[in-house]
């Protein structure tokens, strides 16, 4: 599991099923046992796999993204019956606010870079960059002139702590940053 995620399930699974529920993102392996499928429910959609592992990052208002790496997954929308299976290296999107939904390949060996300790971005944003650090590191990042960030970054950092992180990120990007315990204050 991701930091800042929940994860609920029964104390005792029941007979016909396997069923959890899900907030935030967790890599998930799953053991096949054909008389009780393994169910993820989040955001309205039920992922059940079929003997298979996947990464599921559930964000709010940000949407939803299933990830296949090995394996079938076949995922259910709860309000409307809809099915909908995955291929190993496809992900499915949900937009938030239109529903809409789109499948789509990824790399296999970034979906879950998370659960080694590895922060990776792939021409991300300053929105992106931000969101990803707050979660990672449990801060606050406040940002001065973000009017003046225009930039793609790229980057992977391995077990590396927030100093490292944003020093590196500093020198690329030129930008200072204050770091005051759970606040950081990135300066354009």
């Amino acid at each position: 599991m991701n930091s800042n995620s929940e994860f609920s399930f029964p104390e005792k699974f029941g007979n016909k099923e396997r069923k959890v529920f899900l907030e935030g993102e967790a890599f998930i392996e799953v053991e096949k046992d054909s008389l009780r499928p393994f169910r993820v429910v989040a955001q309205g959609l039920t992922t059940t796999a079929l003997g298979t592992s996947f990464n599921i990052r559930e964000k709010g208002e940000k949407g939803i993204r299933i990830s296949l790496v090995t394996g079938k997954v076949k995922i259910k929308n709860v309000s409307t019956s809809e099915d909908i299976y995955l291929n190993p290296g496809e992900e499915l999107y949900r937009d938030p606010v239109t529903g809409e939904k789109n499948i789509r390949k990824f790399n296999t060996q970034t979906i879950a870079s998370w659960k080694d300790g590895t922060i990776l971005f792939e021409k991300s944003n300053l929105l992106e960059v931000v969101a990803i650090l707050e979660n990672w590191y449990g801060v606050k990042i406040a940002v001065q002139n973000p009017e003046n960030a225009s930039w793609e970054f790229s980057g992977e950092y391995h077990k590396q702590s927030l100093e490292n992180v944003l020093k590196s990120m500093g020198y690329v990007q030129n930008f200072e940053y204050d770091l005051d315990g759970k606040n950081v204050t990135i300066k354009l």
